[in-house]
């Protein structure tokens, strides 16, 4: 969802805050609401999933909201896996998408990627792809990177913002 204001009561006092609000479905199919509270900052200083990130990586995530490539992490049901890693620029949340549920194409908008240009997506690298064919059948070029947040391939244009500057609008 959009960030929704949330009312929260603690003792005698209510705290309001935003969120994004999402169904999850646990390990025996039952459905819940994940409620994701806004964040001043991404938590990078903290191990996530027990991956402590590094100084070239909290920047990597500051500048791009993509960390770029695949790491391992840890849940706390202990089972570990690889995932891209992206912040949700509405909540400042650190997301992992679990690399095994990515579906990445061989042709993308009309372009079959060279074996290197796959590679370079499948590890979660930013990779330029030119002579894309739009729906209006318009060719256009940008980058495409594995997005956690959004759950798949981003388009990047040539005057996409930053994280940051997705941040302030």
């Amino acid at each position: 969802s959009n960030l929704v204001t949330i009312a929260v009561p603690i003792g005698d006092t209510t705290i309001y805050t935003e969120a994004r609000l999402a169904f999850r479905t646990d390990d025996s199919g039952n459905v819940g609401l994940a409620i994701h509270p806004l964040r001043k900052e991404p938590q990078l200083d903290f191990p996530y999933m027990g991956y402590k990130f590094s100084p070239e990586e909290k920047e990597q995530l500051l500048t791009t909201g993509n960390l770029g490539k695949t790491i391992e992490v840890t849940p706390k049901n202990g089972n570990a896996f690889s995932a891209y890693v992206s912040i949700d620029p509405q909540t400042n949340e650190i997301i992992a998408l679990r690399a095994d549920r990515v579906n990445i194409p061989k042709e993308i908008k009309g372009v079959s990627l060279s074996d290197a240009q796959y590679k370079d997506l499948v590890e979660g690298k930013a990779v330029k792809v030119e002579g894309m064919t739009a729906k209006s059948g318009k060719s256009f070029n940008a980058t495409l990177q594995v997005n956690a947040e959004r759950k798949g391939i981003e388009f990047i244009f040539g005057d996409n913002k930053s994280l940051r500057e997705r941040q302030e609008h």
